[in-house]
């Protein structure tokens, strides 16, 4: 995934009440999403706003507008998921409560997310997505995302950009702050090659059709010779351009993370990335 995750995002408020607030009011309390969901209180679809992972829209419906109310509580570092194997999984950004009555039996959230898998692609706008990885995705186990989920609710309370916040994300969830800073770096490095010669091959790819349309006495081996020998003359530019991002990520990391991480638990001061 690349840098554009930098570019700051509208922030939702720590909390957003659809419905009549006398729904706090209700013995229970709110139920937390993955509760919700377990027991069939309410049903979920989840969309992608757009394609840069940076936000998504929440719906929640009763099974039965005869259901009882229920207010549904989606924490702050909620995992979501893609559909399909390698795809990106996203975490909430911010808490978010969505009330759901018998008057009012759906309701929607726009709610701000992070990337998580910082190599793979984002979401395509409108993308279905899900709170619970679909079979051969892989998913994550909770100890993999239980860091992430502590680490994207503290920093909910800090005053750093979202890109900032983005890249703490990610050095958590790549293991970064235990790898000394060169080594971080050609990591980084390494990913945005792999991730940008994927891009570049799916770009002339998508570019056949016309290709053998303008040219149709061309044979489809010598348009895949094109191809390859277009991503073969690319490959320069394209490490120039990984090593140059790669370095404004972890310079960014460094100047701007360590207090936040340090504030959220993380003995920052001690890590190697950092020394």
């Amino acid at each position: 995934m690349t840098r554009r995750r930098r570019f700051p995002r509208w922030l939702i408020g720590a909390a957003i009440l659809l419905g009549g607030y006398y729904l706090y009011q209700h013995d229970s309390g709110p139920l937390t999403v993955a509760a919700a969901l377990r027991d069939g209180a309410v049903n979920a679809r989840i969309v992608a706003d757009g394609a840069d992972g940076t936000s998504v829209t929440i719906t929640l419906t009763l099974p039965s507008e005869a259901a009882a109310p229920v207010a549904v509580d989606i924490p702050s570092g909620t995992v979501i998921y893609g559909g399909e194997a390698g795809s990106q999984r996203l975490i909430t950004a911010v808490p978010v409560t969505i009330v759901l009555s018998s008057a009012s039996p759906s309701a929607s959230a726009r709610v701000s997310t992070f990337c998580i898998d910082e190599f793979a692609p984002p979401p395509t706008s409108q993308a279905a997505l899900t709170f619970v990885p679909s079979a051969g995705t892989g998913g994550a186990t909770t100890e993999e995302t239980e860091p992430l989920h502590k680490l994207a609710d503290c920093m909910s309370g800090w005053p750093q950009s979202d890109g900032d916040k983005q890249l703490a994300i990610w050095a958590v969830a790549g293991d970064m702050l235990h790898k000394p800073r060169a080594e971080a770096l050609r990591f980084m490095t390494d990913g945005l090659v792999r991730q940008m010669v994927i891009e570049r091959r799916a770009q002339l790819e998508s570019k056949r059709a016309a290709i053998e349309q303008m040219a149709p006495d061309l044979s489809e081996e010598h348009v895949d010779q094109l191809i390859e020998r277009e991503m073969r003359d690319g490959m320069p530019a394209l490490r120039r351009i990984a090593a140059t991002t790669a370095d404004d990520q972890l310079r960014d990391f460094l100047t701007h993370d360590k207090d936040m991480l340090s504030g959220c638990g993380y003995a920052a001061a001690d890590m190697p990335v950092f020394q």
